[in-house]
Formats: C-alpha cells, structure tokens, sequence
C-alpha cells in the first residue's frame, strides 16, 4: 500500500465520529470498508469489528 492511500484512509477514519460509548459510526464505516474491498469482516455483540486480509488481522475494539 502506497503511503498516500494509507493517508487517504486516515483521513477518512479521522472524520468520522466516534465519541466514548457512542460508537456506531465508525464500526459502520469499518464494516463498510472491509465489505467493500471483499475482506472477511466480523462484529461481535461488544461492538468488536474485526477485518481479516488471509492471515493479517485488523481488530477495532468498541469503547477502547
């Protein structure tokens, strides 16, 4: 991944809000974006979104 893509997303995530236990947002738009790039994308009763690419692993824990 070329640094300016990963800036790109950043961006993005940046702009969405997400304030302390009101999270729904950005676990939608990570959903969003690892269903829109085909990854394996999982969310559990917690709020956890976990985004699988094969063996790699992103995990966003809700309310860290």
């Amino acid at each position: 991944m070329k640094p300016a893509s990963v800036f790109h997303y950043f961006e993005e995530i940046c702009q969405v809000p997400r304030p302390s236990k009101r999270e729904e947002k950005i676990i939608a738009y990570l959903k969003a974006f690892g269903e829109k790039h085909g990854l394996e994308t999982k969310t559990d009763e917690a709020g956890n979104v976990l985004i699988k690419n094969g063996d790699s692993a992103i995990t966003y824990r809700y309310g860290l």
